[in-house]
C-alpha cells in the first residue's frame, strides 16, 4: 500500500485511522438512532423485494458499527477520517465484524454519503504485471469516511446518543498474563514465553479477568468534553512481565485512561450498569 507521506495534500490520507468494528448501542438511545438509520436506507430504496430478516439484520449491524465508530472518532477529532475496504475478500475473516460484508458496507457508506451524513474518499489501486513472476501485483491506498454535522446532531439532538453509550464489543484479551523473554538485541522485540500454570499465577490472572469483567459493566465519560484520542471501548488490560520472570515489571496494559493528565483522570465518571457486589 502506498504510505500517506505521499500524498501531502490529501488530508485524509494523513489524518485517518483504521475502521474499528468493535462498536455497538448499549442504551436505548443509540438503538434507537440505528435503527432510524437503517429505516431512512431502506425507504430511499429502489428494490422489488423487501430484504429478508437474515439480510436486514447484517444491513443493520454493519450501519451501527459504522455510525457508532463515525460518531465516537467525530467528537474525539471531526477531521479524522476512518479507513475501510472495498475488497470482497477482506470481509468475513476472524477478526472482522461477523456480520459486515463487502455490500453492506458499500450500501451503508452511499446512504450516509448521499444523506449528507458522511464524506468519503475512494481509495485507488493500480494494477501492473509483475515482471518476475506470475500474477498481478500493485499499490494503492483504502477508501476512507468521515462523520459531518449532520450526522452528530442527529445522533445528540434527536436521540439523545453520548459517547458513553458506544460499548465495546471485542472480546477480552484470552491471555492476561505475559511473560517476556529478555531482549536478544537493543530494540528487538521480546518473545513471549509459555507461563507454567501455579496457584500463584492462577491467582493473579483471576484478578486481571476479573478487573476486565467489571469495567465491561460500566458505562464510563467524563465530567466535560471527552480528551482527544480517548478510545472508551479500550478497557480489557493484561499483565506484561519482563525478562522470563514475575518480579520483573508486571504492570497493567490495554486500558484507555493509562496515559491521561492527572486533571483529565479527576474528571472520570464511571457508572456500574448492574448489581455486582464488590469484594
Amino acid at each position: 500500500m502506498t504510505g500517506p507521506e505521499e500524498y501531502p495534500a490529501r488530508p485524509h490520507l494523513t489524518n485517518s485511522r483504521p475502521l474499528r468494528w468493535s462498536c455497538a448501542a448499549r442504551t436505548d438511545a443509540e438503538a434507537e438512532a440505528i435503527d432510524h438509520l437503517t429505516a431512512l436506507l431502506e425507504d430511499g430504496e429502489q428494490r422489488a423485494r423487501k430484504r429478508r430478516g437474515d439480510d436486514r439484520a447484517r444491513l443493520r449491524a454493519t450501519m451501527e458499527a459504522i455510525v457508532l465508530d463515525l460518531y465516537r472518532s467525530a467528537k474525539a477529532d471531526p477531521e479524522t477520517f476512518l479507513a475501510y475496504s472495498r475488497r470482497k475478500e477482506d470481509y468475513g475473516r476472524a477478526g472482522d465484524h461477523p456480520l459486515a460484508s463487502l455490500t453492506t458496507v458499500t450500501t451503508v457508506v452511499a446512504f450516509l454519503a448521499a444523506s449528507g451524513y458522511a464524506t468519503v474518499r475512494l481509495g485507488s489501486y493500480s494494477r501492473r504485471q509483475n515482471p518476475f513472476g506470475p500474477g498481478q501485483v500493485g499499490r494503492g491506498y483504502l477508501s476512507r469516511i468521515r462523520a459531518e454535522t449532520p450526522l452528530v446532531e442527529l445522533l445528540e439532538g434527536v436521540f439523545g446518543v453520548s459517547p458513553a453509550g458506544v460499548a465495546a464489543t471485542q472480546r477480552p484479551p484470552q491471555e492476561v498474563l505475559v511473560v517476556r523473554a529478555p531482549a536478544a538485541a537493543r530494540g528487538a522485540r521480546k518473545r513471549p514465553l509459555r507461563i507454567a500454570e501455579t496457584a500463584e499465577t492462577r491467582a493473579m490472572a483471576e484478578r486481571v479477568a476479573a478487573a476486565n469483567a467489571l469495567r465491561a459493566e460500566c458505562l464510563f465519560t467524563f465530567d466535560g468534553p471527552v480528551p482527544a484520542g480517548v478510545d472508551l471501548a479500550a478497557i480489557y488490560q493484561r499483565r506484561i512481565f519482563n525478562n522470563a520472570r514475575l518480579d520483573h515489571g508486571g504492570r497493567f496494559y490495554g486500558g484507555w485512561w493509562e496515559r491521561l493528565a492527572k486533571a483529565d483522570r479527576a474528571r472520570i465518571l464511571i457508572k456500574i450498569e448492574k448489581s455486582i457486589m464488590l469484594t
